[in-house]
This record gives C-alpha cells, structure tokens and sequence, in this order.
C-alpha cells in the first residue's frame, strides 16, 4: 500500500531539512486517517485504509502539500470482533491525532489537513480537532461524511448513501488495486439494513452485537462493485478536497 504512493512530497522519503523547506513554503501537512475493517469475503480488510491513503496521495501531488505517514488502524472499535480488525478507541485516536497535530504546529505548520478514511472516525477526530484549535488550523476531509460526496453517489447509484458507503468504498478499491478484491459474488441473501444499524449506534454500539447482526460487517448496500463508478468518484473527490484546501490556504494567507 504505502510503496505504490507516488507523491515527491511524501515525509518518510524525505530528509528532515527537505521537510522543513516544504512547511517554510506551504505551512501545511495532509494526515491520512484510515482503518481496517471488514468487508465480507469480497474486500480486504485494508480497503479503507487503501482508498484514504490513494486519495491523499494525488491530493499531495496536485497541491504539493507535504504527506504524512498515515494513522492507521484508526477508530475500528465497531469491528473489533472481526480477525484483523484491530483499531484503538475514540480517546486513544484524538489523542495521538492532537499530539500530531501539536508537533507539525511546532514544525512551523499553519494547517493539518487529516483525511479521514474511516466512518466511524468522526467523534474523536472532532475532539482532536477542537483540543489543537488554539495552536493550529485543523481541516478535516471526510468524505463519507461529506454532504456534496454523498449526494453524489445517491444520485449515481440511485441508491440513498447510508453510514459506511460500503458499495462506494468497494467500487473505489476495485479501481485504485484489484488485488484488495475478491473474486467472489455477494450473497443476496445477506442484504445490509441501515435501520438496523442505526439503531446498533443508538443503543451503545456493542461489536458482539454488531457482529451478529451483520456476521459479514456489511451494513449497507451490497451490490456488486463497479470500478468506472469508483474511478468517478474518486476523481470527485480528489477535486472537491483540493479545492477545499486551496481555499482554506488562500483565507489564511498573509
């Protein structure tokens, strides 16, 4: 996963001089926060985490922003029943996020772009976020979260995008790594049911429950993936988080 990452501006290949050249130019890091998950007999576990860091990937060569070693295994406490899906809890991620975020301000950084891979992700990063807001700027990209993301794939797939966009995430792998996929059809008879997984959050989001509810931690839409959509989409969203950035750069800039 991270030796197919193609960006120059990518910190582990750099010197520590050459990342201070590029916080002097930019003031800015991208910080991919990913997952393992589970995703049937059809994904890789690491199919989130493979989408996210894709994404921050061209983010970083189309904006020239410095990229970050991800955060992986990220809030995957939902799934924690699932061999593989191993993840720290909610105040363990804003922890080491905030303590991220406080060392790249230290560095001379203005703003932290975190792209968030994760669905389950947003309450802690939502805490990191206001414990660092007095020391730097924080932006954060989520794009299952994202209203114009979801609202897109509603409107290509006809089909409305309930919690963790499973069809969507699947369709992206299929279009960034075939070898993250399964040759293996979906059961039908294993449909997810978003009420029922609405209600799992409502009523303290227990894993054993969660396990048994959807024994192959499909949730939502099951659908065979479609790469061309997955190439679409993530071409979407590569354009929607850059201009974001871009903007958030020009309205802090001297």
């Amino acid at each position: 996963m991270l030796s197919t990452i193609r960006t120059p501006n990518f910190i582990p290949r750099l010197t520590f001089k050459e990342c201070r050249e590029s916080i002097r130019a930019s003031k800015s890091v991208i910080v991919p926060v990913a997952a393992m998950e589970p995703f049937g007999n059809i994904g890789a576990v690491g199919v989130s985490a493979l989408c996210c860091i894709a994404i921050c990937d061209r983010l970083s060569m189309e904006t020239g922003v410095l990229l970050s070693w991800p955060v992986l295994s990220g809030h995957a406490t939902p799934f924690g029943v699932f061999a593989g899906c191993a993840g720290a809890k909610q105040g363990m991620v804003e922890s080491v996020v905030a303590c991220i975020c406080r060392a790249y301000a230290g560095q001379g950084c203005a703003r932290v772009f975190i792209v968030d891979g994760s669905y389950d992700a947003k309450e802690a990063l939502d805490s990191a976020m206001r414990r660092v807001r007095h020391t730097i700027t924080v932006q954060i990209l989520a794009w299952q979260h994202d209203r114009e993301i979801r609202s897109l794939i509603e409107a290509r797939t006809g089909v409305p995008a309930h919690g963790r966009c499973e069809h969507a995430l699947l369709s992206m792998a299929a279009s960034i790594d075939k070898s993250y996929m399964r040759e293996q059809a979906l059961d039908p008879a294993r449909r997810g049911d978003p009420e029922a997984c609405r209600a799992w959050r409502r009523r303290g989001r227990d894993p054993e429950r969660y396990a048994k509810l959807f024994p192959d931690g499909l949730a939502s839409d099951p659908r065979e993936p479609d790469p061309v959509f997955g190439k679409e989409l993530f071409e979407n969203i590569v354009h929607h988080f850059a201009a974001e950035m871009q903007s958030l750069s020009t309205a802090g800039a001297p």
